[in-house]
C-alpha cells in the first residue's frame, strides 16, 4: 500500500522514466509508450520505483524504517545535511519521528522533525505537500497492528467472560444435582454479585442522563449483553459523553474490573477450594477452574494492554502509557508475559487461600481483611485515600473506599498492570504486593500442613497434600513467575521499569497533568491544552494547591480557544470546566452556549 502511494505521488511525471525500449518490444507502442498490458504497467511500475532522485529515494527508505522499527527511549540527534545523509543517518532520522509521534500528534510529530532534523528540513522544502503526506501515512502504520486485532481482542474477551458465567451456571446445576448446596449457592452469589456491581457502576456513569437511558443501560446489563455493547464503544472511538461520568473506555476498564472482583476471583477460589477439598465433582470443579484462571488472566491482560494502547492516554501521559512495543512480534511476546503473570499469580494466590480456608475460613478472611487495611492505611500516609472521580462530599469516601478495595483484591489475585497505576494502587505498593504473595503463600501452607497433621482432620478429608507436594508447587509456579517478570521487563522500554515501584501518588500525578502538559521554553514545544485541561476530569481536592495558576490559564485561554476553535474544543471539554473558576461571567456565558452545562457532580461544591 505504501509504495503505491508513494508511486502515485511521485511518480506523475513520465521523464521520471529513463527505460530503455527495443524497437519490437511487443508490449510498446511505435512511439516508445507503454500500452495497457498488466505487465508493462508492474514492469513500469518497478523502473519508476528505482529510477526516483536521491532524495526521494532517501523518503522511502525513512518510511520503510517507520514501519519496521521498534520506538526509541530518546530523542536520537542527527546534524547531517541532506547532501550527505547516509543509511544510519536516516534510521536516527525514522527512529526520531517514531519517538515524537508517540508523544505528539502527527503535525505537531512533523513540526519537530523539522526542527530537530535539519536533512529532513531539507526534504521538506523540496516537496512538502508529499512529504507530508507521506509522513501521514507512516505515522498510521505505527498503530496498524494494534487496531488490526483490537476488534477480535475485545470481543474475544466479552466472549469468554459469557463462557465463563456459563460454565459457573453449569457448575451451579451440578454442585445442586450432588446435594452440595453450599458450593451451588457460593457460585450462584459470585453471579448475582458480578451484576449488582455491574448496575451500580452503569447508575453512577448515567446518573445525570434521563431515567430512559438508565433504563436502556441496565437492562442491558441485566440481559447479559452489557459486555458486548461496551465492547462495541470502545472499539468505535466514540467520545466521552458530556453527561457521563466517565469516557467508555474508564467505564469498560471499571466493567472489567468489576468482574474480576465479584465473580472471576471468587469463582476460581469456590471452584480451586472444591477440588482440592476432595468433592465428587473435582473434574467439572477443576474445568471450571481452568476456565475461571483464562478469563481473568485475559481480562487482566486485555485492560492493562488496551490502556496502555490508547493513543490519547499515550500522548497526554507519555511517562506512563507507552511501556508496550510497537513492533508486533514484540508486542505478542509482551502480552504474553502479562497474561503468565496474571495467570500464575491468580493460581498461587487461590491454592494459598483454599488450603487455608480448608484449616481455618475465619482466619483467611481475617488475614484478607489485615491486607486490605494495610493498603487503606498506606494510602491515608500518602495523603491519597480520596479516588480520582469528581465526586464530593460523604459519597466521594464511601466510593473511594469501596474502591481502593475493589483494586486491591484485584491486585491481589491478578497482579493487573494496569492498577498500579498512581491513582489506584500505585508502583510502590504494587511491587511490595507482589513480592509478598509468595511468603503468605508458604505461611498459609504452614497452617493447612499443621491442620492435616492432626489425625482427626485428616480423616475429615477426602484428599490430602503432602508437603512436598505443597511446597513443590508453590516452589515451581513462583519460580514460574519470577522468570516471566524478567522477560517481561526485558521487552519494555527501560524508562517505564520505574512506574512499577514508584512512590507517586494520585494528587502528584493529577498535578503532572497540567504542569507536563504546558509550554517547553527548552525543547521549542507548545503548551498542549487539549490534554491540560483534563485536569478537571480529576477530584478538585487533587488539584486544590496549584489552583490559582490553573485559574489564570483558564481565563486567560477561553478567548483564544473560542477565536482559533481548535478541534479539541468541543461541548464535552467545555462541560469539564467548573462554573466557579471563570472570573467573567461573559466569559462564562460563552462557553455555556447552545445547552453547554457543567458537568454536574454529587456533592460539587464551590470555594
Amino acid at each position: 500500500f505504501l509504495e503505491a502511494r508513494f508511486a502515485a505521488v511521485y511518480c506523475r511525471d513520465s521523464s521520471m522514466t529513463s527505460r530503455r525500449v527495443a524497437p519490437n518490444d511487443p508490449d510498446h507502442s511505435e512511439n516508445g509508450n507503454p500500452t495497457e498490458s498488466p505487465s508493462v504497467r508492474r514492469a513500469s511500475t518497478r523502473v519508476q520505483y528505482k529510477k526516483l532522485t536521491s532524495h526521494q529515494a532517501s523518503l522511502v527508505l525513512m518510511t520503510e524504517l517507520i514501519r519496521k522499527r521498534r520506538n526509541p527511549s530518546q530523542l536520537p540527534v542527527c546534524k547531517t545535511p541532506l547532501s550527505d545523509i547516509t543509511k544510519p543517518d536516516l534510521i536516527k532520522c525514522a527512529r526520531g519521528f517514531l519517538f515524537l509521534v508517540k508523544k505528539h500528534t502527527e503535525e505537531e510529530a512533523l513540526n519537530l522533525l523539522i526542527h530537530h532534523y535539519p536533512c529532513m528540513n531539507s526534504l521538506m522544502e523540496e516537496n512538502p505537500e508529499e512529504f507530508k503526506s507521506l509522513l501521514e501515512i507512516a505515522s498510521t502504520f505505527l498503530l496498524r497492528n494494534a487496531k488490526r486485532y483490537a476488534n477480535f481482542r475485545l470481543f474475544f474477551g466479552a466472549l469468554l467472560s459469557t463462557f465463563d458465567m456459563g460454565t459457573d451456571l453449569f457448575m451451579v446445576f451440578v454442585f445442586f444435582s450432588s446435594n452440595q448446596n453450599n458450593y451451588a449457592w457460593a457460585t450462584l452469589s459470585t453471579i448475582f454479585f458480578n451484576l449488582f456491581m455491574q448496575i451500580l457502576i452503569t447508575f453512577f456513569q448515567n446518573r445525570k442522563k434521563p431515567l430512559k437511558v438508565i433504563l436502556k443501560e441496565m437492562i442491558l446489563v441485566v440481559t447479559i449483553l452489557k459486555p458486548g455493547v461496551d465492547t462495541y464503544r470502545v472499539v468505535s472511538d466514540l467520545e466521552q459523553e458530556k453527561d457521563s461520568l466517565f469516557d467508555f473506555k474508564t467505564e469498560w476498564a471499571y466493567m472489567k474490573g468489576a468482574e474480576l472482583f465479584t465473580e472471576a476471583i471468587p469463582g476460581a477460589l469456590i471452584q480451586c477450594y472444591a477440588y482440592l477439598n476432595g468433592t465428587d465433582q473435582g473434574k467439572a470443579a477443576l474445568f471450571s477452574l481452568i476456565s475461571s484462571v483464562v478469563t481473568a488472566a485475559f481480562t487482566s491482560t486485555i485492560i492493562s494492554y488496551d490502556m496502555d494502547m490508547d493513543v490519547l492516554s499515550r500522548k497526554a501521559f507519555p511517562k506512563f502509557f507507552g511501556y508496550m512495543p510497537s513492533d508486533t512480534k514484540m508486542k505478542v511476546y509482551t502480552t504474553g508475559c502479562m497474561f503468565f503473570i496474571s495467570g500464575g499469580q491468580l493460581i498461587l494466590k487461590c491454592f494459598a487461600c483454599s488450603l487455608c480456608a480448608i484449616s481455618s475460613p475465619i482466619f483467611l478472611v481475617g488475614f484478607l481483611l489485615a491486607e486490605v487495611l494495610l493498603f487503606m492505611l498506606y494510602k491515608v500516609a500518602m495523603k491519597d485515600m480520596r479516588y480520582w472521580l469528581p465526586i464530593y462530599g460523604a459519597q466521594s469516601w464511601i466510593m473511594s473506599f469501596g474502591i481502593r478495595l475493589v483494586i486491591k483484591i484485584v491486585i491481589d489475585f491478578t497482579s493487573c498492570l494496569q492498577f498500579r497505576h498512581p491513582s489506584e494502587m500505585g508502583g510502590a505498593y504494587f511491587a511490595f504486593n507482589y513480592f509478598l504473595t509468595p511468603f503468605t503463600a508458604l505461611y498459609m501452607a504452614s497452617r493447612y500442613l499443621d491442620y492435616v497433621e492432626v489425625e482427626e482432620n485428616r480423616e475429615r478429608l477426602t484428599l490430602v497434600l503432602t508437603p512436598e507436594a505443597v511446597y513443590t508447587f508453590i516452589f515451581v509456579v513462583w519460580s514460574v513467575q519470577l522468570i516471566t517478570v524478567g522477560f517481561f521487563f526485558r521487552s519494555i522500554p527501560p524508562e517505564y521499569v520505574k512506574t512499577f515501584y514508584s512512590l507517586k501518588t494520585g494528587w502528584q500525578f493529577s498535578l503532572d497533568t497540567f504542569n507536563d502538559n504546558g509550554h517547553d521554553e527548552e525543547n521549542g514545544e507548545p503548551s498542549r491544552d487539549e490534554f491540560r485541561i483534563m485536569v478537571f476530569c480529576d477530584n478538585k481536592h487533587r488539584w486544590a494547591s496549584i489552583e490559582p495558576e490553573i485559574r489564570s490559564w483558564v481565563n486567560s485561554s477561553i478567548p483564544v480557544w473560542n477565536e482559533t476553535q481548535p478541534e479539541w474544543w468541543n461541548d464535552q471539554k467545555r462541560s469539564l470546566i467548573p462554573d466557579w473558576i471563570i472570573d467573567d461571567p461573559a466569559l462564562l456565558l460563552s462557553i455555556r452556549g447552545k445547552g453547554v452545562q457543567e458537568l454536574q457532580r454529587r456533592g460539587s461544591w464551590a470555594p
